[in-house]
C-alpha cells in the first residue's frame, strides 16, 4: 500500500486526505459465523483501516474518513460480522482524535440508493431497516449530508433517514427523538381492527388463516401448500426468509416478533396461537 500511494513514484502531491469506503458484507446469524467469513469481512474494513492508519499517523492528513454503518444501531439481521467491522472504525477514529486530533471521523452511514452495497442489498434487508424506522438517501443527499456533518468536531456520526413509526409498534429508543420522514413511505396494511369484536375461537381460527395467508405469499405458494402443523423448514425457509416473513407478520399485527421466531415456533399454527395471547393481551388492556 505504502508503494502504490508513494507520491513521487505517481508523480502527484503528497496525500493530504483519505476515504476509506472500503468493504464487504457477510450476511449470517451469529450461530452459523465462522472464522473465514469473519475474516473475509474484516479485512477490508478494520485490517484496510489499520494499515492506513499506520501509514498516515494523527496529525498527518486535513481529513481521515471511515466508511462505517448505521445498521447495528437499529439491530438489522444477519450483519454480525459487519456489525463488529464497523464498531471498529468507529473507535479507530475516536483513538486516533484522543490526543488532541480531530482529522478522524468514523460517519455511519445509511445505504445510498442504488450505489454500492445497496446496489445489492437484499430486499429483505431494505424491508427490515423500514421496519424499524430507517430508510436509505440518494447519493446528494449523502454528499449533502456529509458537509454538514463536517462542520461539528466529533469522531462519530450517523447519517439516516428515518422513517415514522409502524402502526402498534414500538419505536427504537435511540431514534425516539427523531421527527419522521414519510416521503416515499408504503402505507402499513394491518388487519388487528378487524379482529378486536371476534370471539376467542374465531379468532384463532382468523389468524391462523390469515397467517397460512402470509407465509405462502412470503414463498410463493398457494395457501392450500401450506398445513398449519408442518414445520416451516420443510417448506423451504431458510434464515433469509424468516426474516421476510417476521417483518410481514409485524407490520400486519404489530407484534415484535424475535430473530429466532420459528425456533420456539416453527408451525403456522404455533405462530397464529402466540400472536393470538398477544392480541388478546391488547385488546383487554384497550378495554
Amino acid at each position: 500500500v505504502a508503494s502504490a500511494l508513494d507520491p513521487v513514484a505517481l508523480d502527484l502531491p503528497p496525500v493530504t486526505g483519505i476515504v476509506h469506503a472500503a468493504g464487504v458484507v457477510g450476511d449470517s446469524l451469529v450461530d452459523n459465523v465462522d472464522l473465514p467469513t469473519l475474516r473475509r469481512v474484516f479485512t477490508p474494513k478494520v485490517r484496510g483501516a489499520m494499515v492506513l492508519s499506520r501509514l498516515f499517523p494523527p496529525g498527518t492528513l486535513d481529513f481521515f474518513v471511515l466508511f462505517s454503518s448505521c445498521g447495528q444501531l437499529v439491530r438489522l439481521t444477519g450483519q454480525t460480522t459487519y456489525a463488529a467491522a464497523n464498531s471498529f472504525l468507529d473507535g479507530l477514529a475516536a483513538y486516533r482524535n484522543r490526543g488532541g486530533f480531530h482529522d478522524t471521523t468514523s460517519l455511519a452511514w445509511t445505504s445510498w440508493q442504488g450505489v454500492g452495497m445497496a446496489d445489492t442489498t437484499s430486499a429483505t434487508v431494505t424491508l427490515e431497516a423500514n421496519m424499524r424506522g430507517m430508510d436509505g438517501i440518494t447519493s446528494t443527499e449523502a454528499l449533502q449530508a456529509w458537509a454538514f456533518a463536517e462542520r461539528f468536531p466529533a469522531a462519530y456520526r450517523a447519517i439516516l433517514r428515518v422513517l415514522p413509526p409502524e402502526p402498534h409498534t414500538k419505536r427504537l429508543p435511540i431514534l425516539s427523538e427523531l421527527a419522521g420522514d414519510r416521503a416515499g413511505q408504503q402505507e402499513t396494511v394491518t388487519i388487528i381492527d378487524s379482529l378486536a369484536t371476534l370471539a376467542a375461537a374465531d379468532l384463532l381460527v382468523r389468524v391462523i388463516e390469515d397467517v397460512r395467508e402470509q407465509v405462502a405469499a412470503e414463498l410463493n405458494l398457494t395457501a392450500d401448500a401450506v398445513e398449519p402443523k408442518r414445520p416451516l423448514v420443510e417448506l423451504g425457509v431458510d434464515s433469509l426468509l424468516v426474516v421476510g416473513l417476521r417483518i410481514r407478520l409485524q407490520r400486519r399485527y404489530g407484534i415484535e416478533l424475535p430473530s429466532t421466531v420459528l425456533w420456539g415456533l416453527p408451525t403456522v399454527s404455533a405462530l397464529a396461537g402466540h400472536m393470538v395471547e398477544t392480541l388478546q393481551s391488547r385488546f383487554a388492556e384497550a378495554a
